[in-house]
């Protein structure tokens, strides 16, 4: 049964010019890192952090029957609470990742999109260059096991590598299709000074840019 998005009011003027980012990328984007930075410049950011917005999403998508009635309890939680948080204020992962990671088509999580758009919300997208998303997202050598815990989850390295692979493509694809602006950012070079200040100004001036 489809569940009624939770009751959203417009975010006003002030909240729009401290805004609200929902922060996307494939795992080793640099979500964290982007975060611990954007925090150091701006102390009262609120954030919200995948373990809320994502959870067990990933082993929720492979019950059997999951794709034909797909259900979204931490995005119904994080959504029914957003729109009384301060602002500036930030959100790892939401509903592309629903699309990205767990197989979801876009028209399950329209509702979602929808709400944010209501509310000014803007997408960024983190993105890394071919070349390094293995290193990135599948060896992650600052995470002990993390390969081999890959591997176990997708049954083969080489299908955990396709699967980083769609799933970036697939955030790509889906951002272009919210209703939210976005923002892209190139993470491979790991400025991430550099990406927290561009972020502030999205923050502060709700000023959009792509690279």
């Amino acid at each position: 049964m489809r569940c009624e998005p939770p009751s959203v009011r417009e975010s006003t003027p002030e909240e729009r010019r401290f805004g609200l980012l929902v922060l996307e990328g494939v795992t080793g984007a640099g979500k964290s890192t982007v975060i611990e930075h954007l925090v150091r410049r701006l102390p009262r950011l609120v954030v919200v952090p995948e373990e809320e917005t994502f959870g067990e999403s990933l082993e929720r998508s492979r019950q059997p029957g999951f794709l034909d009635a797909p259900t979204f309890p931490e995005l119904d939680v994080v959504l029914s609470r957003v729109s009384r948080l301060p602002r500036p204020c930030v959100i790892e992962r939401f509903h592309l990742s629903q699309v990205a990671a767990c197989g979801v088509a876009f028209g399950a999580v329209d509702r979602f999109d929808e709400a944010l758009a209501r509310l000014g919300a803007v997408h960024v997208l983190l993105l890394v260059h071919e070349a390094s998303l293995v290193s990135r997202a599948i060896d992650r050598q600052e995470r002990e096991g993390w390969a081999a815990g890959m591997a176990a989850f997708y049954g083969s390295r080489e299908l955990a590598i396709a699967a980083a692979a769609r799933s970036q493509a697939a955030r790509r694809d889906a951002v272009r299709r919210s209703r939210l602006a976005f923002v892209e950012i190139d993470t491979t070079a790991r400025a991430w000074e550099g990406y927290a200040t561009r972020l502030e100004r999205v923050l502060e001036t709700g000023a959009q840019f792509e690279g």
